[in-house]
């Protein structure tokens, strides 16, 4: 197992190694009327016996359930004689399988009937019945028990998800009767409820399942059909009918989720506007091509949705995932790329999706020519990094849920155009590039623009917003809206990375930088961090506030488990915050709404 070390160098990140890794009884109303005018009047010694007589209808469905309350029910009774004169306490007489007897006389003319479920000898409910005579004083009344809990009525109710790929959903299945009361019980009608999905297109996309009890909740399976958008999940039963029975609607959260600009914000699906807030998640830049492993997460759980799922009990809703040009593309001898980076980085989206998640995708590394990309370099290349967005924003395209981060950090030491926003725009000429060694190579070679990357992104059919930072390290955008790329989707984000000690880490230089830009555009700042061990700088609180009173989007550096002493938010997979950056930043989340 390897350890990562983490080196800020002026204002940007050396990666220099490889890391490691109802009605509360069944009774009809509770009441009963008595019949006053056919009440005689009664003397002090009179008693009066009660024989109640029990009348099971014969059941079509053969075995019936009890309502959803404790096993013995009751009924209360009021007799209330003739002439307002008092009543004794009543007897009742029942043979043993009506199951019925007086419970306590509450007063001289009241008292509590429970009535009790009747079961047949498998242990199935026969019947719950429910008082429906009137009681008359001085003669033996016969009292009719009328069955409840017929099925009338299949509802279905989906969890919220979020899944968007293979995975199930809960799904609940409850049956009513015709009064609305919930049933459950062993066997509450012959058949059990099958439930029946289709997809948009009419096809049958998720599993079918049988609910052997109403009330249920069942994992229905989803199959992750890259078709799949809804599905509409139906209930049936023998002697329901069909306009009971209810439908409800799955949604593909994974296709629901949506981040789109509009105007100089970000708005979600629904159009509500979106303030991202979240963590940069590191390895998949490097890891495939440094040689050490043969996973490209490098033992990291990337691909797991509990990894993501710890970071929503944070309030996080976003990560950065950041990619390597030449592992995506499988050239210069990576050790892990093509199909199987490829195929990796699905997974990862994938997993934060079913996590609710939003996702940007970063061009982290980069190197031109033959040069294995090892670093950070200060300019897309001119030899891979078109081809590299052409690729990701195919495979991604249908994908509302991600953003594209062009290039992460872009710096200019050896340009040869005298305005370096002009090369940073159009691209230019560089006279070195960085290997990840000790020192750099001279060479000649061509940059690529960010317009160039931009018009890449659209002409693969690609129109999701794209985040574009600015100059030294990405902490510089005071150039950037005087050389604004076009963007013939209007979706473009102004991007920074904002660390202690910049040029641009203080109010001073945001109140002077970002008023004007943020008037037309949404900013979301990709990096941010501090001291990993407590005390945090005092940069850390002011950033984190000021970002949220000027609306910004931010995520910070880096949820993975490294013992570097800066820009580290976690100690565990299970989203323990590291002392300094990881507990500030976790707090303040907290404070906010999810």
């Amino acid at each position: 197992m390897k350890s990562l070390s983490v080196v800020r160098q002026g204002s940007r990140a050396a990666l220099l190694l490889g890391w490691c890794v109802v009605s509360a009884c069944g009774g009809g109303g509770g009441r009963i009327s008595p019949g006053a005018a056919g009440i005689p009047a009664r003397t002090q010694t009179q008693h009066v016996s009660v024989s109640l007589s029990i009348a099971i209808p014969q059941s079509s469905v053969g075995r019936l359930p009890r309502y959803i309350s404790a096993a013995t029910k009751s009924v209360r009774i009021v007799v209330t004689p003739a002439a307002g004169g008092a009543f004794a306490p009543v007897t009742v007489n029942c043979s043993a399988t009506c199951d019925a007897v007086v419970d306590a006389a509450l007063g001289s003319n009241t008292f509590d009937l429970k009535l009790f479920d009747q079961q047949n000898t498998a242990g199935n409910v026969l019947s719950q019945g429910s008082v429906t005579q009137t009681i008359l004083e001085g003669k033996a009344n016969t009292v009719l028990i009328t069955l409840g809990g017929v099925v009338a009525k299949i509802i279905v109710a989906v969890a919220q998800s979020t899944i968007g790929s293979a995975g199930s959903v809960a799904v609940t299945v409850t049956a009513q009767d015709a009064a609305g009361r919930t049933i459950i019980g062993a066997e509450p009608y012959a058949n059990p409820i099958s439930l029946t999905d289709t997809d948009a297109s009419g096809s049958t996309s998720l599993s079918t399942t049988s609910v052997t009890s109403p009330a249920t909740t069942v994992a229905l399976s989803y199959n992750g059909s890259a078709s799949f958008s809804t599905a509409v999940i139906g209930a049936a039963a023998a002697g329901v009918p069909a306009a009971n029975v209810v439908s409800a609607t799955l949604s593909n959260a994974g296709q629901v989720l949506k981040v789109a600009v509009a105007g100089n914000h970000l708005v979600d699906s629904a159009g509500n506007v979106l303030t991202l807030r979240g963590a940069d998640v590191s390895a998949t830049e490097y890891v495939c091509a440094q040689g050490w492993s043969s996973d490209p997460y490098g033992g990291a759980p990337l691909a797991d949705v509990s990894t993501y799922q710890a970071m929503r009990t944070w309030h996080i809703n976003v990560i950065r995932v950041p990619l390597n040009e030449d592992c995506w593309l499988g050239i210069n001898g990576v050790t892990v790329g093509g199909t199987t980076y490829r195929t990796a980085i699905a997974n990862e989206v994938s997993a934060a999706h079913q996590a609710g998640m939003y996702v940007i995708l970063d061009l982290h590394w980069s190197a031109p020519g033959s040069q294995l990309a090892l670093s950070q370099n200060p300019f897309p290349d001119q030899d891979h990094s078109p081809a590299f967005w052409s690729s990701v924003a195919s495979a991604f395209k249908n994908d509302p849920a991600v953003i594209f981060d062009l290039f992460n950090e872009p710096f200019d030491y050896w340009g040869t155009s005298t305005d370096h926003w002009a090369g940073w725009l159009n691209g230019e000429t560089q006279t070195q590039y960085t290997t990840g060694g000790s020192s750099n190579v001279t060479a000649s070679w061509k940059t690529a623009g960010m317009q160039q990357l931009i018009n890449v992104v659209r002409a693969a059919g690609a129109g999701q917003p794209l985040l574009v930072n600015g100059l030294d390290w990405g902490n510089d955008d005071s150039g950037w809206l005087a050389h604004a790329p076009s963007d013939p989707a209007g979706q473009l984000i102004a991007g920074a990375h904002i660390y202690p000690g910049q040029g641009c880490s203080a109010a001073s230089c945001w109140n002077a930088v970002y008023p004007a830009l943020q008037s037309k555009y949404p900013v979301l700042i990709g990096e941010t961090g501090d001291n990993s061990a407590a005390p945090v700088s005092s940069f850390l609180p002011a950033f984190l506030n000021y970002a949220d009173a000027n609306h910004w989007s931010y995520l910070a550096w880096t949820w993975d488990v490294w013992t570097n002493s800066s820009n580290v938010l976690i100690t565990g997979w299970d989203g323990t915050p590291t002392t300094g950056e990881g507990a500030t930043y976790k707090a303040h989340l907290l404070t906010l709404a999810p």
